[in-house]
């Protein structure tokens, strides 16, 4: 009966880790203690793995549940170790036509994602996941974001592309403004443009 928890214990944290990409952005401050707690779940679970092991060993072999949940529990624990952040980039799969990022103080960041359906999303990153939606319009090489909280349009920015130079392998920068009447942009690095 404990081989069978443990192995419904060690599927679960498997899929906790490996969709973190669709629940991190919607616990906000609590990211830092959901983290915490999953990484002494990961310790405690490499104890019980261990415990479990020297058990087998005393059994010589002979509780085939207990072997079953001590292998998939090496290979859950093994997977996590590899693979942190998911065996699986879902990020890869959002059809991205423009992504620019800054890197802050206390390596904060900042990272705006454009898609080809005029939508966009900002994921901010500084002790918390924060992610804002909104949608977008280009005009020449201006583009208004226009963010929504909840189901309103809440605030109105611009950002404007400075394309890369030809001698450097770099794509650009996208110069965000805050409002639409700042005056001082942020800079931030073009990793990905394939606007047309």
């Amino acid at each position: 009966m404990k081989s069978k928890i443990l192995i419904i214990i060690t599927v679960l944290f498997f899929l906790v880790i490996n969709l973190s990409y669709f629940w991190e952005p919607t616990v906000g401050l609590a990211a830092i203690p959901v983290t915490i707690l999953l990484i002494i779940l990961f310790f405690a679970l490499v104890i019980v793995w261990l415990v479990t092991l020297n058990k087998i060993i005393k059994e010589q072999y002979e509780n085939k549940i207990r072997i079953v949940a001590t292998i998939v529990l090496a290979v859950v624990l093994l997977l996590v170790l590899l693979f942190p952040g998911g065996m699986i980039d879902f990020s890869k799969y959002e059809n991205n036509v423009l992504i620019a990022s800054r890197e802050g103080s206390a390596n904060c960041t900042d990272t705006y994602k454009f898609r080809a359906d005029m939508s966009f999303s900002l994921t901010s990153i500084c002790f918390a996941i924060e992610k804002t939606n909104g949608t977008y319009a280009i005009s020449g090489d201006t583009i208004m974001l226009y963010y929504k909280n909840g189901n309103e349009e809440s605030k109105v920015s611009k950002a404007i592309v400075n394309y890369n130079n030809k001698t450097t392998n770099d794509l650009g920068e996208l110069m965000l403004y805050k409002n639409i009447n700042d005056t001082v942009p942020i800079p931030l690095t073009i990793t990905k443009y394939a606007l047309k």
